[in-house]
């Protein structure tokens, strides 16, 4: 039986700029172990690799709770990166009902169903991660922006664009929401 332990808060954010900007977090896992492995893979970006790793760390026993539900998450972001959203949504949701606390779940959840144009559900999701007071806070304060901002509620994603950059002064995504924002509104204005 592997010996690892799983640290919160998350030690990595890695910052996808694809279709949408938004934050996948995963949850470390540390020990020589198929869960370790399934952590390394999930924070590199690197396609599908890890999934084998992550199945193999869920199907072995001796996982504690904490662990198994890091590794649900970790497994979520790399189906999540490889476009299988519904299999993300399911590990997410796996890892919430082993730890319902678990911010990096809803923040990745959130981030899913934001794909998915499930926009009001990712803003409960991005919510619940910021309650939850995530580590990296100005991730969860940007993405629930982006979701404000796609349901057209401009001012309350400007104030969370204006947390995100408070919160992470030099988060450049944030500072040019908010300068985009504010041109915008300047335009109208101007008209």
């Amino acid at each position: 039986m592997a010996d690892f332990k799983t640290f919160l808060p998350v030690a990595f954010v890695n910052i996808v700029w694809a279709a949408c900007a938004h934050a996948q977090v995963s949850v470390t896992t540390i020990g020589l172990s198929e869960a370790a492995q399934c952590f390394e893979q999930a924070k590199s970006g690197f396609g599908a690799m890890g999934i084998n790793d992550c199945d193999a760390a869920l199907a072995k026993e001796g996982l504690t709770q904490r662990d198994e539900a890091a590794t649900y998450v970790n497994r979520g972001v790399i189906y999540n990166r490889v476009g299988k959203l519904d299999q993300a949504i399911a590990d997410f949701d796996q890892a919430l009902s082993l730890d319902d606390v678990l911010a990096e779940a809803y923040l990745n959840r959130g981030n899913t169903r934001f794909l998915q144009k499930k926009y009001a559900a990712a803003e409960a999701d991005y919510t619940s991660a910021i309650n939850l007071q995530i580590f990296d806070l100005y991730a969860a304060y940007y993405n629930r922006g982006l979701t404000r901002q796609a349901l057209k509620r401009p001012e309350e994603a400007l104030e969370d664009f204006r947390k995100s950059a408070d919160l992470n002064a030099g988060f450049a995504p944030a500072l040019q929401k908010l300068s985009d924002m504010q041109s915008e509104t300047a335009f109208i204005t101007d008209e």
